[in-house]
């Protein structure tokens, strides 16, 4: 019996300090998450097998991996799918690079996220669900 009352009373502590502190949690104001759009430009370099150098076979990879990225830039920017403003805006994402010791062979990975800018809306009709209103 006073074991239960015990605990009785302690429940009840507890109750308004759990209520209390979720009060304020819902106080602090929460940025409203958004979602945004990313073009991912990715770039794969390597060196010639026999090389024993890791460091000048990975720089070799890596020179490899980044003009393929400045390849993809240069398509996407000819295809409008990135503007200069958003290409200003792009980070690297990943860097990853393997080197096999037995064959000397450097591979290098790099991925170039371009994060997406919101477009104007185009004026005309809006179509919702493939109707036109």
């Amino acid at each position: 019996m006073r074991h239960t009352v015990t605990l009785s009373l302690l429940v009840l502590l507890i109750i308004p300090a759990i209520l209390w502190a979720e009060d304020q949690l819902t106080s602090i104001p929460m940025p409203d998450p958004r979602i945004s759009e990313s073009t991912l430009i990715t770039g794969t370099g390597w060196s010639d097998r026999g090389t024993r150098n890791e460091s000048l076979a990975c720089d070799l990879a890596q020179a490899r991996a980044i003009q393929q990225i400045k390849k993809g830039i240069a398509l996407s920017r000819s295809k409008g799918g990135i503007t200069a403003e958003e290409l200003s805006r792009a980070v690297p994402v990943t860097q990853e690079r393997y080197w096999d010791a037995e064959n000397g062979r450097c591979i290098v990975r790099m991925k170039l996220a371009v994060p997406s800018l919101e477009k104007p809306r185009k004026p005309g009709i809006p179509i919702v669900e493939g109707r036109q209103f």
